[in-house]
């Protein structure tokens, strides 16, 4: 089918001054998957900042590859294409193979999530179509990221030895 947008808010809207435009990057993606992939690419899709409409100009172009065979051999092919695409400012695509896809939303609950709030399709089936997350992933993942950024909190608080200034700018 052809390339989908999905979006809760109009993919131009909130972009940031000085965005560049991805419309030739994502169209070169596009072609180096479906080249280096053929019939094993599922799903090209990229979500994050861009379809939000909240891109900066350091935003990176994120990317999501389903594929039905992840096998080093078929990956070496689009290996050869990833390093010219993170040059242009994509970053590394997350590839899962097809099998794994539901098996991954507890490690990629919250880019899940992001993803099924907002992604724009450029080649393949939008898998996340009919996706329904598992809140009690997406709760464990928050709480995990929660600890995770107390833990950073406490250590810069540390660090300051209870000098007040120190401690205010953290």
């Amino acid at each position: 089918g052809c390339p989908e947008t999905v979006a809760t808010v109009p993919e131009t809207a909130g972009i940031h001054a000085g965005v560049r435009d991805i419309t030739l990057l994502l169209e070169r993606i596009t072609e180096d998957a479906k080249l280096a992939l053929g019939e094993n690419l599922m799903t090209l899709l990229m979500y994050g900042s861009f379809p939000r409409g909240e891109a900066r100009p350091s935003s990176d172009v994120n990317l999501m590859i389903v594929v039905t065979d992840a096998s080093s051999v078929q990956m070496q092919n689009l290996l050869a294409h990833t390093q010219a695409w993170t040059k242009e400012g994509a970053a590394a695509p997350v590839v899962i193979a097809a099998l794994d896809f539901l098996d991954s939303q507890d490690t990629l609950a919250l880019e899940f999530l992001d993803i099924a709030a907002s992604r724009k399709v450029l080649a393949g089936h939008d898998l996340f179509a009919a996706y329904t997350p598992d809140w009690n992933l997406v709760r464990l993942a928050l709480e995990q990221e929660a600890r995770r950024k107390a833990i950073i909190l406490m250590k810069r608080w540390l660090a300051t030895a209870g000098n007040g200034r120190d401690a205010r700018r953290i």
